[in-house]
């Protein structure tokens, strides 16, 4: 990738602008809009040499040290970055030498407070959308709010007692867009990211903090971006410049990134999903870890492609981008309704709260600002220039970019004129009339036409060619470019001399170690390529373009190169290509280079331009694995773009001339796929699809959509032929199976089978059956261990009320089967999505045989890998059954883990998942209502994380019900614990009717054991014989799994005959099952119900008050605040001496031994 053009600015309009500002603007805000230095921006942009006579030599000299006519927006754009940063940066200013580092009797406001007791404000994150047309200074006034806040923080930073409200400088990010998309896939984002990380290692910035890139480096580390970790890996193949910060240690040394095994690197899953968690991350770590403000400079926003804008719009809307500051600019001409930017600024704008988003129109500057940018740039008072400014504003309309070519072009018309008698700038508007009429009709691109005319015809081809390539170009790229077509040999020096023309006539800017060039302005390469007239003459040159860059690519390696000649060959007449099949491989090499960079929407344009360039008569004959590569490749870029009907239409063409069944695997699994998506998602349709292709394209027999008895039977005799009465492990030493195509259909339909319900049991059944005596004959392949797990889930479903049954057993063989399996595919084994649908397939069907509190770190660690690899359905449901996991095993109640909530809660909505979002927010809400954080009614569910009624008015059918469910059973539980009679009965009529099995046991479990008890507890009150029932099934239920070597429902079984007896003694023991198996939550609530049993016997008050003085802790300790605070109101003994008196070790309670040690 080259060099990024961004840090072009790190230097110029950060470090160096406020050093050198002129004396006689010193009430002004500071600028940098000179044209006599060397040029370090475009915005800076002038065309003259920085000779010290410039004005005797007749040179105008642009102002550089003023910025015109911009100050209300200036200052508009400072609010909203002290709105980030959490402070005022003027008053800080004030407080230097206001406030004494030791006072504490005067009363600074909030930020400057914090920044005394050394605590940084609470930051937040704000969006600006600037719009204007071009050259109005939109990127020019960026830049110089940039510099202003920058020399601020300076300031703030020389005193020690303000230092901690702006910690450093912000780090500035820019990157621009291209409107020919001649760059590799995310290279303005890239460029913005490069500039982030050049300044952090940035050396000689003598105001950094030389612990600043050790503590980054820990923060990278600490979430997985190193070089040698998965996401860093990730980080670096889409954005190689970031190498640099990636491959140091934690000491800032840089060590050797890690690329891992190539084959199992080659296997990971790498697409926007995962693209922008890591980018995210990415920034979390160079900002939020720090405290350092970040700003997000896009430009030219109507020109991103949809990927670009999908990851930027990512980053700026996840909710714990809280010190971001993201400015877009954009021509506003040039967007409509149907323009990506436009609907992703709509969508930006929907997604934040009212305030967060500020619009931005920058116009043309006022006929006053123009009169004095003249009088500046001549060196006269504003009073003498009137009728010359009234010519230059006619003719420019205020637009300040081409106000200085107005000024040049009236210099080389002579109408503007240096006087070397008076020296002074002289103008004679009557004597030149006719040319200033011309001069106010001309086109104001024609200026600068006009002025690229007059440089010689070498330095007019070398704008030409660069203009036709890429935002930034070395000198030998466009010494090669020069020669294309056996022209007359130019030597590198006078390429290179060239270039320093044109830097030196304001037309392009040097990167600042002078290898790399860019035009100063859009403006300026756009005339540059009006010089080539459409049609024959401009085809012709882009062939020769593209030619040099494809041979440059070959040896350079820059990636823009293969885009950017890919797209020049595209958009010339076939008449012009030599080779249709070399323009075919070649868009086929930048698709997979677009697609390996996670930019599926530029990957399914390039293969729509190579499919364009294949004879359809006879390319299957003549190219057979050119055109099959690029309809596979297509098909599948189609769909996942959701472009259905595109993805069909490849189908039809690969099946009809596809001459494998290997060929033609994936067509089948995206014939099934695009079956499912409809609006009811009708996975039988797919089942159907998938079953006619077994049978008619892969020759499978006996495979109905209903199998009877009698084919089940004769299925499972075939296997049992098969197996030679060999068992089931002895798959692990099977060799492999040569073509496995015809499997992955297999996995395809057997998992559409299980999503399709009960009614498919058989059919799953059969599927799977013929898997395994398809493995036993022919040999292991890597979609067996996955369809062994869905074997044993639906075995585990059809019986979860009896685990001791001969089917649920049978369902742990094929669980460890797959496990074994597994290890023989060490690929898929530890990357991709399948391998996350593994492990958490797998630790669910272990779930009654290991406590919950041993589930929860796998089950975390499932969701980061899954969200990573793309499957974010997969990620979250590992997350919700880890939330469930914690809850149910009475873990404490922490802020930790309050903040692990809101974090899943966040990446949810940000993810799309509204099912398990909703879930979140009500394990978040539930969490809220017992530690006592939110008010009214603690077994109500409206509050900050849920509103109970609200988000079910949003719902309907299946989504309502299973959202209905997970509600009632949180409030079914805090209606429990806080004996809130009225919600228990309305929650169990709610659940009653919902079944009792649930493949997510730990949610199952949450639901049924709650349920349990209520309709005892409710059952015995009102004798309601209808809920005794209940309460007898679920007991029951618990009393198999026992049997079957649950060790969750144990302690669970023995609360369940403890409320049932009301004794003492089987209370005792309920709370020792408890304490054993770690569950707090359930020892608080037996002591509780003891303690309230006993009280109703006078002769067992002391007994009572004992129970119940250790349930207070044990709620205390359990973390549930608002429960403490319902008993210490309801018992008047649990008074402050009591309450803080902890019992001691001789208690009847077991958990006493297990913890009670008499300190408060």
């Amino acid at each position: 990738m080259p060099k990024d053009i961004s840090s072009i600015l790190a230097r110029a309009s950060i470090t160096s602008v406020h050093t050198e500002l002129d004396t006689t603007h010193r009430d002004v805000v500071a600028g940098a809009h000179g044209t006599i230095e060397e040029q370090t921006d475009e915005e800076y942009y002038d065309d003259r040499s920085d000779a010290d006579d410039d004005v005797r030599k007749g040179k105008i000299r642009f102002p550089r040290s003023r910025l015109y006519g911009r100050d209300k927006e200036l200052e508009a754009l400072r609010n909203i970055y002290r709105q980030v940063v959490g402070g005022d940066l003027d008053r800080c200013h004030d407080r230097e030498e206001m406030v004494p580092p030791s006072s504490s009797s005067s009363s600074p406001s909030a930020p400057a407070s914090a920044a005394l007791s050394g605590v940084r404000p609470k930051t937040t994150c704000r969006v600006v959308f600037l719009g204007g047309l071009a050259g109005t200074g939109k990127s020019q006034l960026v830049n110089e709010f940039i510099a202003s806040v920058s020399n601020d923080e300076q300031s703030i930073s020389s005193n020690k007692n303000i230092a901690n409200i702006l910690s450093s400088r912000p780090l500035f990010g820019r990157g621009k867009f291209e409107q020919f998309e001649n760059a590799a896939p995310f290279s303005a984002v890239a460029d913005a990211l490069s500039m982030w990380t050049s300044q952090l290692l940035d050396g000689n910035n003598e105001n950094s903090d030389p612990e600043e890139l050790r503590l980054v480096k820990r923060a990278i580390s600490k979430a997985g971006l190193s070089g040698s970790d998965e996401d860093g890996q990730v980080l670096l193949k889409i954005f190689p410049l970031l190498r640099p910060l990636l491959s140091l240690d934690d000491n800032g040394k840089e060590v050797a990134a890690d690329d891992g095994d190539s084959n199992q690197r080659g296997s990971m899953k790498l697409d926007i999903t995962r693209l922008k968690i890591v980018v995210k991350n990415f920034a979390l770590a160079l900002g939020e870890k720090q405290d350092r403000p970040l700003v997000l400079f896009i430009d030219d926003l109507q020109w991103a492609d949809e990927a670009s804008l999908e990851l930027v719009t990512s980053l700026v809307l996840n909710k714990t981008m809280q010190h971001l500051l993201f400015i877009g600019t954009f021509r506003s001409n040039e967007v409509d309704e149907t323009t990506p930017a436009l609907k992703r600024m709509k969508e930006i704008e929907d997604g934040v709260p009212a305030g967060i988003v500020t619009h931005m129109e920058i116009t043309g500057l006022l006929p006053k600002d123009i009169a004095q940018f003249v009088a500046d740039s001549i060196g006269r008072d504003v009073e003498d220039v009137g009728p010359l400014s009234d010519l230059i504003y006619k003719k420019t309309l205020g637009n300040i970019f081409f106000v200085r070519h107005a000024l040049e072009e009236l210099v080389r018309r002579n109408v503007l004129y240096y006087d070397v008698i008076c020296y002074e700038w002289q103008w004679n508007l009557d004597l030149f009339s006719s040319q200033i009429d011309d001069f106010v009709a001309a086109d104001n691109e024609g200026l600068i036409v006009s002025k690229i005319r007059t440089i010689s015809e070498d330095s007019q081809r070398a704008l030409i060619l660069m203009a036709y390539s890429q935002k930034m170009i070395s000198a030998v790229t466009l010494h090669a470019l020069m020669q294309a077509n056996g022209r007359d040999r130019i030597d590198l020096q006078r390429v290179v001399n060239i270039l320093h023309e044109a830097v030196a006539q304001g037309l392009l800017l040097p990167t600042e170690v002078g290898k790399e060039y860019a035009f100063a302005h859009d403006i300026i390469e756009h005339a540059a390529r009006s010089l080539v007239p459409e049609g024959e003459e401009r085809d012709v040159l882009l062939v020769e373009i593209a030619t040099v860059l494809v041979e440059r690519e070959a040896i350079d390696g820059d990636e823009w190169m293969l885009f950017a000649a890919a797209r020049h060959f595209n958009s010339v007449p076939r008449k012009y290509i030599e080779s249709l099949d070399d323009l075919a491989s070649l868009n086929l090499k930048a698709a997979k280079s677009a697609t390996a960079k996670a930019s599926v929407p530029q990957a399914a344009q390039l293969l729509r331009s190579g499919v364009s360039c294949l004879d359809n008569d006879s390319c299957w004959t003549s190219n057979y694995d050119l055109s099959f590569d690029l309809y596979n490749r297509l098909l599948s870029a189609e769909f996942a773009l959701r472009n259905n009907d595109a993805a069909r239409a490849a189908i039809d063409v690969v099946l009809s001339n596809a001459t494998s069944l290997r060929d033609k695997s994936a067509s089948h699994l995206t014939m099934m796929r695009l079956a499912v998506e409809t609006s009811d998602r009708d996975y039988s349709k797919a089942v159907e699809i998938g079953l006619d292709l077994l049978t008619h394209e892969y020759g499978e027999s006996n495979l109905q959509l209903h199998p009877s008895k009698f084919a089940l039977i004769k299925e499972t005799a075939k296997l049992r032929i098969a197996r030679k009465g060999r068992p089931l492990i002895s798959l692990t030493g099977m060799p492999l199976m040569k073509d496995a195509s015809r499997m992955k259909l297999f996995e395809e339909i057997q998992k559409s089978t299980f999503l399709c319900g009960a009614s498919f049991e058989p059919l799953m059944r059969m599927l799977s059956l013929r898997c395994l005596r398809i493995a036993f004959t022919q040999g292991i392949y890597a979609e067996l261990p996955i369809i062994c797990l869905n074997y044993a889930v639906a075995l585990q479903k059809k019986n979860q009320s009896n685990p001791s049954s001969s089917k649920v057993k049978r369902s742990y063989r094929y669980t460890r089967l797959a496990k074994l399996v597994q290890e023989k595919f060490p690929e898929s084994a530890h990357y991709g999505a399948e391998a996350c649908k593994f492990d958490f397939r797998a630790a669910g069907l272990t779930k009654n045989r290991m406590p919950f509190k041993d589930d929860i770190v796998q089950f975390h660690s499932i969701y980061r890998r899954a969200l990573s690899n793309g499957v974010p359905d997969i990620g979250f449901a590992a997350a919700m059954t880890g939330v469930f996991c914690h809850f149910d095993a009475g873990l404490p109640l922490t802020s930790l883990f309050g903040a692990k909530l809101m974090a899943y809660e966040r990446t949810a909505a940000e993810m799309n998942q509204r099912g398990f979002g909703i879930v979140l927010k009500a394990s978040r809400q539930f969490h809220l209502n017992l530690i006592g954080k939110a008010e009214g009614n603690p077994t109500s569910f409206k509050g900050v994380a849920l509103d109970e009624n609200e988000t079910l008015a949003k719902l309907e059918g299946n989504s309502r019900k299973m959202a209905l469910r997970d509600i009632s059973a949180f409030r079914l539980q805090l209606a429990y614990i806080f004996d809130d009679e009225q919600v228990m009965i309305e929650m169990i009529e709610r659940l009653k009717e919902y079944p009792h099995d649930d493949l997510n046991w730990p949610r199952g479990f949450h639901r049924l054991t709650f349920l349990g008890l209520s309709c005892l507890d409710i059952g015995f009150r009102k004798k309601k014989i209808e809920y005794l029932r209940l309460a007898k099934t679920i007991m029951q239920r618990y009393d198999k799994l026992n049997k079957g070597g649950s060790v969750n429902t144990l302690p669970i079984s023995a609360c369940f005959d403890a409320i049932k007896s009301r004794k003492r003694a089987m209370f005792d023991q309920a709370m020792e099952a408890c304490a054993i198996a770690g569950m707090k939550n359930m020892e608080a609530i037996m002591c509780e119900q003891c303690g309230v049993m006993l009280m109703e016997r006078k002769d067992q008050v002391a007994a009572a008050e004992e129970y119940l003085v250790r349930a207070f802790w044990l709620y205390n300790d359990w973390g549930a605040g608002r429960k403490v605070e319902q008993l210490v109101r309801k018992y008047n003994f649990l008074d402050e001496n009591t309450a803080l008196k902890r019992p001691g070790t001789s208690s009847v309670c077991s958990s006493s031994m297990a913890g009670w040690d008499g300190r408060v």
